[in-house]
C-alpha cells in the first residue's frame, strides 16, 4: 500500500499553484517547475519500488545457525494489486512531465 509523505503534499501543492496560476507566471518558469517536480515524483517512486523487493529475495535463510542454499526463483510476472500500484504512483510524474512538455511546445509554437 503506498505511504503519502509530507514532501508528496508539498509536490501536489506546488504543482496545483503552477497549474492554477500559468498565466500569470512566465512559461519558462512554470514548464521547468512542473518538469522538476515530475522528475522528481518519477525518481522517487521509482526508488521506492526498487526498495520493495520481496523478504525472501534479499535475506538469507538460516536455520540452526547454518545457511541453507536458496531454492531456485524464477522471476514471477507482477501481480494485478503490484501492476496498479507502480501505475498509480508512476502516473502523477508522468502527467507533470507530459503537462511541461505541452507547454514547451506551446510556447515555441509547434
Amino acid at each position: 500500500m503506498m505511504r503519502v509523505t509530507p514532501w508528496r503534499w508539498a509536490v501536489l501543492f506546488i504543482a496545483l499553484v503552477v497549474l492554477t496560476s500559468g498565466r500569470q507566471l512566465a512559461w519558462p518558469l512554470s514548464a521547468s517547475v512542473l518538469a522538476i517536480l515530475g522528475i522528481a515524483v518519477l525518481v522517487a517512486t521509482w526508488r521506492d519500488l526498487q526498495r520493495s523487493t520481496p523478504a525472501t529475495m534479499r535475506d538469507d535463510i538460516f536455520w540452526r545457525g547454518q545457511r541453507l542454499p536458496r531454492p531456485s526463483q524464477r522471476r514471477r510476472s507482477p501481480s494485478m494489486r503490484r501492476a496498479a500500484d507502480i501505475v498509480v504512483r508512476l502516473a502523477p510524474g508522468a502527467v507533470l512531465v507530459l503537462l511541461a512538455l505541452i507547454q514547451l511546445l506551446r510556447a515555441i509554437g509547434w
